[in-house]
């Protein structure tokens, strides 16, 4: 499906899950004589809510977003069919899932939680015993009742807190076991049985065929979020903030509290009158769970353990940059949870953003044409409040001080450092989690087609020499790292479906080739030898043997530690808030206090601009808000970096198999200074996409993410400052490719070693 307009529906109240709560909450709104959609799964019992006037509709919702105007939008498949849901309020009834509870060996075969054993009985499933359980919650006991009615044996019940046993267990003398926790799984090639551990410190073992964990449920909370309501941190998860009627901190949005009491809530704040009859039970209150071994596995999709979430350290967003752990196909659902604890996070502001689809869907299901996006530039953003770090301590004066840890920071402060140089590097968040890891890890070297001009190339026309200088950079930081930090140059082409985009591309390539980059036009024959998965109606393309990817993640991961080899002090957590001179350097004022300079390197990306006027400079920095989409690993499709003159579109193939979707199609920036992913940027930037790799469309979307990246209408500004001598800048756009020429450049004009092109000056 590939037409404009979704089909669009506008109820008073949107439902969605239907369980018995979502359910209840649909019939108590349209009791109340509010117009009122349910969104059901199929083989859900909507009966009650269909009788009291709901309208249900048998679908799955793929996203949540605000539209231009911040009311609420749900993107939803009905079975092939896009369906727009734009209700004035939300109830959140979904299901809840399983808390993990991650044991050394919980990975072996069969060993299940509550809810997989639960699925396995309603279908059916020959389960042979005997079968220990094991953790927190009264759910362990119903299960083992249902194991005993299927005449399975039950070796144990093992419960941190003490509930009622039920009779049926004590007549079989099965082992009911309270105030004890597992502590691992045994086995070999599967489960064999049980370590548990006791108040006392004793270890005790049951022999097992099959081990069952639980430790409660969790509440789904990614559309809650999408839609801004407010959240808390509670024992390493996250919780919506809601009041006894199950209103959150958004007016238009409600989470699901049983006994209907939501969908009444809904009803009265759209004008109905209601009375709500029953007041909702409270859930059981569940024990802490046990201690996490090192070599618990934490992310199964990624099969991160604790150990090396532990040894990597640093905030949630920190730890999933380094380990990988939440980027798997659950999107974090599962691990981000046990992962928020090892890591003590205190607040939303420390867990990822949430995900965008919800749940890996097919692209050629929500892909949509769109209008092509102007550049919209942002003004610089507010202070944010997804700083993922307090403030530090006030750290003592370098001979440079180095403003901002992204790629070009670092750069230039390991260029420095290996040249004997003591270099502080301070940034206001966490270093090297801002545009530098937000980007897809294009490695351009060809000027963009749309901002080409005929004659004088446009503005970023002075760059062209430094993208196969940073390049090599790049191979030379992998080489000191000791990995490939995913590089690879497989080259770059510029796509043409006209005469007129292929005589563009000629007199490009000729500009290029004038200044010493290797570019050729080639037409459709061998651009389908080069590429054979492209589509249909492709004349040519501009090809530049140079270009490729890499893995910005790894490579920021790279510098860093390069950079802490070399000497660089790092000091997260400091916002720098004055910028003075005196005579022998300068002085950095913070809210805790002032240090001392000899030198100063704004390299602050999209706050350069604030950086600078600090000591009356401008330059005048915006923000692109970025986004990038991925989707599950396919067998190799696409070898070179892909964009299409006059369109949006990058695309790439990662060493993983992702494809990797951009291009300048941008997201949201939000009053906090966060950003969010835009509907119509998503579907439009994927349907883009699939036209030129068709088999795009048959691929599951697994994320989107969006961040900002510093905008220039200029090129980049690589300089001094004139009349202030130690004051130096380097921003621009194109940072992944650039960042390592870039910090260097500026890290020799620091050292009075080279001094940069005329065209990059302020």
């Amino acid at each position: 499906m590939n037409d404009h307009d979704d089909m669009v529906l506008r109820p008073g109240v949107l439902v969605v899950g239907a369980g018995s709560y979502g359910v209840a909450d649909a019939a108590a709104a349209a009791r109340a004589g509010v117009p009122t959609l349910l969104l059901a799964r199929s083989g859900d019992r909507t009966g009650p809510a269909a009788r009291a006037g709901a309208v249900v509709l048998a679908g799955s919702a793929w996203g949540a977003f605000r539209d231009e105007n911040g009311h609420p939008e749900i993107a939803v498949l009905v079975g092939a069919r896009r369906v727009l849901v734009q209700p004035r309020c939300v109830i959140l009834a979904q299901r809840r899932f399983e808390a993990p509870l991650p044991l050394p060996g919980a990975a072996l075969p069969g060993c299940a939680y509550a809810s997989g054993l639960l699925e396995a009985l309603r279908r059916g499933e020959i389960i042979d015993g005997p079968v220990a359980l094991a953790g927190e919650g009264p759910v362990l006991l119903v299960l083992a009742e249902m194991l005993l009615r299927r005449g399975i044996a039950v070796a144990a019940v093992a419960t941190a807190s003490a509930w009622p046993v039920p009779p049926s267990l004590r007549r079989a003398a099965v082992p009911v076991l309270t105030g004890i926790l597992p502590v691992m799984v045994q086995g070999g090639a599967r489960a064999e049985g049980l370590v548990l551990r006791g108040s006392d410190g004793r270890e005790h073992v049951v022999g097992a065929r099959r081990v069952v964990l639980h430790w409660g449920t969790v509440a789904e909370t990614a559309m809650a979020r999408a839609l801004g309501a407010a959240h808390r941190a509670v024992a390493g998860r996250l919780e919506t903030v809601v009041r006894a009627d199950g209103r959150t901190t958004r007016q238009d949005v409600f989470v699901s509290v049983g006994c209907g009491a939501s969908g009444a809530a809904a009803a009265r704040s759209l004008g109905a009158t209601v009375r709500l009859r029953r007041r909702p039970e409270p859930r059981p209150v569940l024990a802490d769970p046990p201690p996490i071994a090192d070599d618990a596995v934490v992310c199964p999709c990624e099969g991160v353990t604790a150990r090396q979430v532990r040894q990597a350290g640093g905030s949630l967003p920190a730890i999933k940059r380094a380990t990988r752990a939440g980027m798997g196909t659950c999107g974090g659902r599962f691990c981000a949870g046990t992962v928020a604890r090892l890591t003590a996070a205190t607040g939303e502001a420390s867990f990822a953003q949430p995900r965008v689809p919800l749940h890996p869907v097919r692209a050629g299901l929500i892909m949509a044409d769109r209008p092509e996006p102007a550049d919209l530039a942002v003004s610089l953003p507010p202070p944010t409040r997804w700083l993922t770090v307090p403030a530090g301590p006030l750290p003592s004066g370098a001979e440079v001080v180095v403003i901002g840890g992204g790629i070009v920071g670092l750069s230039c402060a390991l260029h420095l450092a290996r040249n004997g140089r003591d270099v502080l590097l301070v940034d206001r968040a966490e270093p090297g989690l801002a545009a530098s890891t937000a980007n897809a890890g294009s490695l351009h070297v060809q000027l963009v087609p749309y901002v080409y001009q005929e004659r004088t190339g446009g503005p970023m026309a002075a760059t062209l020499p430094l993208g196969p200088e940073s390049i090599l950079l790049w191979r030379e930081i992998a080489r000191d790292a000791g990995e490939d930090l995913g590089l690879c140059n497989e080259g770059g082409l510029v796509l043409a479906e006209t005469a007129a985009q292929m005589a563009l591309l000629r007199s490009k390539t000729a500009f290029e080739r004038a200044r010493g980059i290797s570019a050729e036009v080639v037409g459709p024959t061998e651009l389908r030898r080069l590429a054979p998965g492209l589509g249909d109606g492709f004349v040519g393309a501009a090809f530049c043997s140079l270009e490729g990817q890499g893995d910005p993640l790894r490579g920021t991961a790279a510098l860093m530690a390069l950079a802490r080899r070399a000497g660089v002090r790092v000091a997260a957590g400091v916002d720098v808030l004055g910028l003075a001179p005196e005579r022998t350097g300068w002085i950095l004022r913070t809210a805790t206090g002032s240090f001392r300079a000899g030198q100063v390197v704004n390299a602050a990306g999209v706050q350069a601009g604030r950086v600078a006027a600090l000591a009356g400079v401008a330059i005048p920095v915006q923000a692109l808000v970025q986004q990038v989409v991925v989707t599950e690993a396919l067998p190799a499709v696409l070898r070179q970096l892909v964009a299409w003159t006059g369109r949006h579109l990058s695309l790439k193939q990662g060493k993983a198999g992702h494809l990797l979707i951009g291009g300048g199609w941008p997201g949201r920036l939000l009053p906090d200074g966060s950003t969010a992913v835009l509907r119509d940027s998503l579907q439009g930037n994927i349907a883009l996409a699939a036209r030129a790799l068709p088999v795009l469309r048959e691929a599951r979307v697994v994320r989107a993410w969006t961040g900002l990246a510093p905008h220039l209408a200029r090129g980049p500004v690589i300089s001094g400052t004139p009349g202030m001598p130690g004051l130096w800048h380097a921003v621009g756009g194109n940072g992944y490719t650039l960042g390592p020429i870039m910090g260097r450049m500026v890290a020799e004009a620091a050292m009075q070693r080279e001094r940069p092109p005329e065209a990059f000056a302020l």
